[in-house]
């Protein structure tokens, strides 16, 4: 599942800072020939345009993202990774759609047939949102947010209350869309992570460090207290809701005095508490605003009984598990040109540095669980 920590990028980028060293560039410098000849012909007329220009936006954790510029229009060219092998497709366009309808989300203006490549519009931001509550916001990102958004404050409410008014304007409406068909429970996606894990460690040649193995270990110790956390999760729901899954700041835009999300990779139906904790773990909040956070969503979620509150902390250490064995899953992954289950071929020199940048960020999201 791709994960943001409050040090690490997001999985999708739409409309966000862009790179730091991005340019613009011609489109078939930047793209190339083979992904300017999968675009809708319109699209490939419009580039073709002397005024045209591409540049690359922050590259995501799981696929790349092209701002594509010219007389025509304003637009985001999404490329998946092929590696992205437990994302189902039709279920993310799906989801996105519900969600676009709902005016929640960018809408969605084309993909091709094999779901590479996504086109939807550049949503143009005043001030990212990942600017303002994620992990690259300075210390006075309150006062910086209240200043560039007089416009919302209401002069009844506390400073803090404005950006925790944002995300509930989100994710109220996000619950009542339709339950998807398809469900994932922290359970079941814990159990199916672990599976894949475990997958890797029956032949050694598939393991791809030693480094990779202690940290294998590390999760497979956490066991009785897994199972603690999610017989507390399981415990206090009512029903399973439409859930994003991974509502981090980079997934959130910023557009007049609403919030959008992007990115619906992981979106199903799932548990609401595990919605409400992407949240949490992934914005700079403050106690106060965690805690108002809280309380308002539990007091209006029908699918969580009363024991919701204590489940909390559960819900927080559920996110962090996925996350930490989603990065050892990539980190399999980049060691390889497909998963081990698939092949042995190890790919380039560059795989060793991939591999260490997710070990990284396993180190890291396992810290922030707490036992």
């Amino acid at each position: 599942m791709a994960q943001t920590l409050r040090k690490s990028n997001s999985s999708s980028n739409f409309g966000y800072p862009l790179a730091m060293r991005s340019h613009w560039q011609a489109p078939n410098a930047l793209l190339g020939a083979e992904v300017l000849n999968a675009l809708p012909k319109w699209l490939q007329q419009a580039l073709e345009d002397n005024s045209a220009q591409a540049m690359a936006l922050s590259e995501g954790l799981s696929n790349d993202n092209y701002r594509l510029c010219g007389s025509q229009g304003d637009w985001v060219l999404r490329v998946n990774r092929q590696q992205s092998v437990w994302c189902d497709r039709q279920q993310e366009l799906a989801n996105w759609r519900c969600a676009a309808k709902a005016g929640l989300a960018p809408g969605l203006i084309w993909h091709s047939d094999d779901n590479t490549f996504y086109l939807s519009q550049f949503i143009i931001q005043a001030k990212p949102w990942s600017a303002l509550m994620g992990p690259q916001a300075q210390n006075n990102s309150q006062d910086l947010f209240m200043a560039e958004h007089k416009h919302l404050a209401c002069s009844s409410l506390l400073d803090e209350n404005k950006p925790i008014g944002l995300l509930m304007d989100l994710l109220r409406p996000l619950s009542q869309l339709p339950v998807p068909d398809v469900a994932l429970t922290p359970r079941v996606q814990w159990q199916d992570y672990f599976t894949r894990l475990t997958a890797i460690t029956v032949d050694t040649r598939h393991v791809p460090t030693s480094a990779w193995q202690q940290a294998f270990e590390q999760l497979s110790g956490l066991s009785v207290q897994i199972e603690l956390w999610l017989t507390q999760l399981e415990s206090c729901l009512v029903a399973n809701q439409y859930c994003h899954r991974d509502l981090n700041p980079s997934n959130l835009l910023l557009v007049g005095d609403r919030l959008q999300c992007i990115d619906f990779e992981y979106a199903t139906a799932s548990h609401p508490l595990f919605e409400l904790a992407s949240v949490i773990a992934t914005h700079q909040l403050t106690p106060f605003q965690v805690s108002s956070l809280t309380q308002q969503y539990l007091a209006f979620n029908p699918n969580v009984n009363q024991s919701g509150l204590e489940a909390m902390p559960a819900a927080m250490n559920c996110y962090w598990l996925c996350c930490a064995a989603w990065a050892l899953l990539m980190a399999a992954e980049r060691f390889y040109s497909v998963p081990p289950a698939f092949t042995t071929k190890k790919v380039t020199t560059n795989s060793s540095q991939s591999l260490q940048t997710y070990l990284t960020y396993f180190k890291e999201y396992q810290q922030l669980i707490t036992i």
